[in-house]
């Protein structure tokens, strides 16, 4: 079909170029009106759908779980009943360590429990005598109250008395050490002394309060020394009893640091597991892209180092803050892989979808074009064989399809070949349609 059509083409090029002469039958030349030029030209239909954008990213994968065994305490290896790359169930035997190494550690935290079970019966005793010192000091508070208003009612009559006690003073009817009581007792010094007593009283009930407090957080601390002092205790004796390590998961063994008859150190891990039925996929994304993405949402994972086709993920994490250093945003994939195919430290090709349109309509990319700022189409419409521009408004643009916001409607016919040989006085020539 495509070579009848190239024919065509060079035939219909080829009459435009010769002007036909026809001879009539008196043997005279007769001349014909030239003939029309037209423009091959390929259509398609303006399609509404939904239009979606991808983005291709490059991530790290890694296990869904990693659990590192490590010594409770260093002791020597008595045997390894595992090594790397075998198959683990939770509760196999990995290894088995030596229980002389940990009999002084367990009498050293008996010791340590009791110095702390002495410790919390003190601090309970003291707590007691802080109680009682407040007691003490709220009733001199109350007595210091008492006297302390009996006081003041006296210093405000002799304020109120004073001047008429002078008066009487005057007139001889009161002696003169009457007068000066009554001096002293209205006086500033007597209100300061009496309301210093009070005060001391106060002072004295609040530090007998802050005893208690102090009294309180000591016997707090007492109890967690002793809490601590139990835990130790008893991991002691877990340690003593239970010397063999067993697999706290299901997964593979990717590392065996001990060997036997040697000490295994309580600073690194001795036996490392990984689970691997699910994996997980890390990458980072930009401040651009992360708000396309959703929680959920099923994504194609493609590892170059495996196979071709496409592996089925999940979004289970988007970091809601950029790292500070990057300014991009962490996102976790998990895939299922119960095949084993996938290993850790493989990198993966994440196609996302960071932008969709749904019930739009849209066109080839290749058949939009700018001209003076404006984007148009060339459309074919029936009643006219010349290409017809049109003036476009476009919104989502996924490098294949543009979506058309204005100026089309769906199952128009738009020009998607030819466009760099026509204009608006085009003859145009339709040879291929989606629409046929």
């Amino acid at each position: 079909m495509k070579k009848v059509i190239i024919v065509l083409v060079i035939l219909a090029l080829a009459g435009v170029i010769i002007v036909p002469r026809v001879i009539n039958n008196n043997n005279e030349e007769v001349s014909q009106a030239p003939e029309k030029k037209y423009v091959t030209v390929e259509v398609e239909k303006v399609t509404k759908g939904t239009l979606s954008d991808y983005a291709i990213l490059t991530g790290t994968i890694s296990a869904e779980k990693t659990v590192q065994v490590i010594p409770t305490v260093p002791a020597l290896v008595d045997e390894i009943t595992v090594k790397v790359g075998d198959s683990v169930k939770e509760g196999d035997i990995l290894f088995k360590l030596d229980t002389s190494s940990v009999e002084s550690q367990v009498t050293q935290a008996k010791a340590g429990l009791s110095a702390a079970s002495a410790g919390v019966e003190q601090a309970s005793l003291g707590i007691k005598n802080a109680n009682q010192a407040v007691k003490q000091a709220q009733i001199g508070y109350d007595l210091a109250k008492v006297n302390y208003d009996k006081s003041y009612e006296q210093y405000l009559h002799a304020v109120d008395n004073l001047s008429k006690y002078e008066q009487l003073y005057i007139e001889g009817i009161v002696s003169e050490a009457e007068y000066e009581q009554m001096k002293l007792q209205a006086s500033d010094t007597t209100l300061d002394l009496i309301t210093k007593q009070l005060e001391q009283a106060e002072q004295a009930l609040s530090q007998a309060n802050i005893g208690v407090d102090n009294a309180k957080v000591a016997a707090k601390q007492a109890q967690a020394s002793y809490t601590q002092a139990s835990d130790g205790f008893s991991r002691a004796e877990d340690t003593l009893v239970d010397m063999t390590y067993d697999a706290p998961i299901q997964g593979f063994v990717t590392a065996v640091n001990i060997v036997e008859d040697v000490f295994a150190s309580n600073a690194q891990p001795a036996i490392t597991i990984e689970a691997m039925d699910t994996v997980k996929v890390h990458l980072d994304v930009t401040e651009n892209m992360v708000n396309q993405l959703v929680k959920g949402n099923e994504v194609d994972v493609f590892i170059e180092s495996i196979e071709d086709k496409a592996f089925k993920g999940t979004i289970t994490s988007i970091s809601p803050s950029a790292d500070l250093r990057t300014l991009l945003y962490a996102v976790e994939i998990d895939i299922n892989n119960t095949t084993g195919l996938i290993k850790p430290g493989m990198f993966a090709d994440i196609k996302l979808k960071i932008q969709e349109e749904k019930n739009s309509l849209y066109v080839k990319g290749n058949a939009v074009f700018d001209r003076e700022g404006k984007t148009y189409l060339y459309m074919s419409e029936e009643d006219s064989e010349k290409a017809v521009l049109r003036e476009v408004e476009v919104g989502l643009d996924t490098g294949e399809y543009i979506q058309i916001t204005k100026g089309v409607v769906e199952e128009e016919l738009y020009i998607t070949k030819g466009i760099g040989f026509i204009n608006e006085d085009t003859l145009i020539d339709v040879v291929r349609s989606d629409a046929q």
